[in-house]
């Protein structure tokens, strides 16, 4: 029998790319019997995965970038330019290493002799939930994907060159081996805290998948890989269900609950700022070290002109925020100032309000306004960023970045148990209360439907209305929001206008935060002078005010096809293996 090899590289699996497709040629070789010895090198080779495959911190906070809540300077070709089967990436043979290397692990990890059998079963319950990872990804991209769920020799061409396997087989072996993590993965103390999957984040990763699947299914009457009804119309309640399970299990365990630090003010977005996980409420986190030096770039992305994204919230977005007392704020036009006073604390956790501070120099407190050169709709994120300008020119933050939180299974829960017609006020008084009673407000379920909601979604249910509401706030550039428009088949919001705060006159500068100091001038013709610290922005260039004076932030036209719920099938791809065929919508 022929020996299977993997790479190894200072103790840890080196994920290399392979010269062919799910197969590849080690530079340097080891049997699995020389390898698997014992529980150290199955840690090893599992910690290969965390190390790969974790999300950066820049993965976590910026994926929702070129939705309809967070405005960018520009936006993505896949919105803006003809796009097609030639311009679409991401089925090179790196693009699947993964999958071999979680593959190859589960073919032989029950070599290593004198492991117990439920030792075992945490190490392969690790791998699923990598493999379960890896496929939800390839099918939110792709929708139709070839199932493997073994190594594929090089000579194996009838593997290698098979056609796509439906959706419904794919997701159901998602599901078998997210049910086969949560089952097995071990949620002892050895497993929790780090970056080790454990019990909890497998439940947590089960109730976003098959929450996804679920309304997925239910919002598009059609496989969008091939525009033909679903195969198996069951799935949908199935995935539903599922969600609803894996929140209760982990809803009922008792290990997590909403963080609270006691000031309403603050408690949010200290999730987000501190070095150390508040393990209270998150499940899962990409970690950095400051005793290390290991950072990341995030605060510099948000924070700078140069550098950064110019990530910014939009008009709408800060519309959705509540009044403290739980009222809808229904004023439309308001002085910056105004309309970020009396609101939702997460308004001022998520975006620089009038009393927002930061260490410049280092002298501490200093009041700063948004800054309209980086944060082009004057809604400046900071969310995430650490207030202090010595992180904004380098990558040295070394705040955590969450990335499975307490905070969305509850988000989760309330949501499937709305699609099945199973909402109450004890699902609320669990789910939407504790997250909207920590940001400060008032947390009683509305009767009626939010009139601006209404309009901005298209649906009228009050409740499922409401919780939107909530995923969109508390959730706000955590990788969600793109996905949440694709699955209620409103990925169309993704092209709609961007406004940002109210300007009161043009070639007037003015003091957005009240500190005495002016921050930004729009003007029409020429700079109407050159105010120490003031921001000149010229109306016609990438900026228009509105008749209500809202300045409109205006990219490249965006436009939404039907087609673009699936990505082509990369056409150096068909042309390796024609066998793959074409997503229906995307055919030449």
């Amino acid at each position: 029998m022929m020996k299977k090899t993997i790479l190894l590289l200072a103790g840890t699996v080196l994920l290399a790319s392979c010269s062919d497709f799910l197969t590849r040629t080690p530079e340097a070789a080891f049997s699995s019997e020389e390898y698997f010895k014992n529980e150290t090198s199955l840690k090893n080779y599992i910690n290969g995965f965390v190390q790969k495959y974790t999300p950066s911190a820049l993965d976590i906070c910026t994926g929702d970038a070129y939705s309809d809540i967070c405005v960018t300077p520009s936006s993505t070709a896949y919105l803006t330019d003809y796009w097609d089967a030639d311009k679409q990436t991401g089925w090179s043979s790196d693009s699947w290493n993964m999958l071999y290397n979680v593959n190859w692990f589960l073919a032989h990890f029950r070599e290593t002799p004198n492991i117990s059998e439920e030792t075992l079963r945490h190490y392969e319950g690790t791998a699923r939930f990598w493999r379960a990872y890896f496929y939800y990804a390839k099918v939110k991209t792709f929708g139709n994907v070839p199932w493997y769920d073994k190594p594929i020799d090089s000579e194996d061409t009838e593997a290698l060159y098979k056609s796509r396997d439906d959706r419904d087989l794919v997701m159901t072996n998602v599901l078998e081996d997210l049910n086969f993590a949560c089952e097995n993965l071990s949620a002892s103390s050895e497993w929790l805290g780090g970056a080790q999957i454990n019990k909890y984040v497998a439940l947590a990763f089960k109730s976003r998948v098959c929450l996804y699947e679920g309304t997925f299914r239910k919002y598009h009457s059609v496989n969008p890989s091939t525009q033909q009804a679903w195969n198996d119309q069951s799935l949908q309640g199935k995935f539903i269900d599922e969600c609803i399970k894996a929140c209760e299990e982990l809803m009922a365990s008792g290990v997590f609950s909403i963080a609270t630090n006691g000031n309403v003010k603050t408690q949010y977005r200290e999730l987000f700022t501190k070095e150390a996980v508040n393990r209270t409420e998150v499940i899962w986190a990409r970690e950095y070290s400051s005793a290390l030096n290991l950072g990341h770039e995030v605060t510099w992305r948000f924070a700078a002109g140069g550098y950064g994204g110019s990530y910014s919230g939009s008009h709408d977005f800060v519309r959705m925020f509540l009044n403290l007392d739980g009222s809808r704020h229904t004023e439309e036009v308001e002085d910056f100032v105004t309309e970020m006073t009396g609101r939702d604390w997460r308004l001022t956790q998520i975006f620089m309000g009038p009393d927002y501070t930061k260490t410049k120099g280092g002298v501490a407190n200093v009041k700063t306004a948004p800054n309209m050169a980086v944060s082009r709709t004057g809604y400046h994120v900071c969310k995430f960023t650490l207030d202090d300008t010595a992180y904004e020119a380098s990558a040295s933050a070394t705040n955590a970045m969450p990335i499975l939180r307490y905070a969305e299974v509850l988000l989760n829960y309330a949501e499937a148990m709305w699609e099945k017609g199973d909402f109450s006020d004890a699902v609320w008084n669990k789910t939407i209360r504790p997250i909207r009673e920590r940001a400060g407000v008032i947390g009683d379920r509305p009767a009626e439907a939010d009139p601006f909601l209404v309009s901005y979604y298209g649906i009228t249910d009050a409740d499922a209305l409401e919780i939107r509401r909530e995923r969109a706030i508390e959730m706000y550039l955590e990788d969600l929001r793109v996905d949440d428009l694709y699955r209620w088949h409103q990925a169309d919001l993704l092209t709609k206008d961007w406004y940002g705060i109210y300007v009161p006159a043009l070639n007037v500068p003015f003091d957005l935060n009240n500190d005495g100091i002016n921050d930004i001038c729009f003007y029409t013709t020429d700079k109407p002078g050159n105010e120490q610290g003031v921001v000149y922005q010229k109306i016609g260039e990438s900026y228009e005010r509105a008749a209500n004076g809202l300045i409109q932030y205006k990219v490249k036209d965006r436009t939404w096809e039907e087609k673009k719920y699936v990505r082509p099938i990369p056409r150096s791809a068909l042309v390796v293996n024609p066998g793959l065929g074409q997503n229906v919508l995307w055919e030449d």
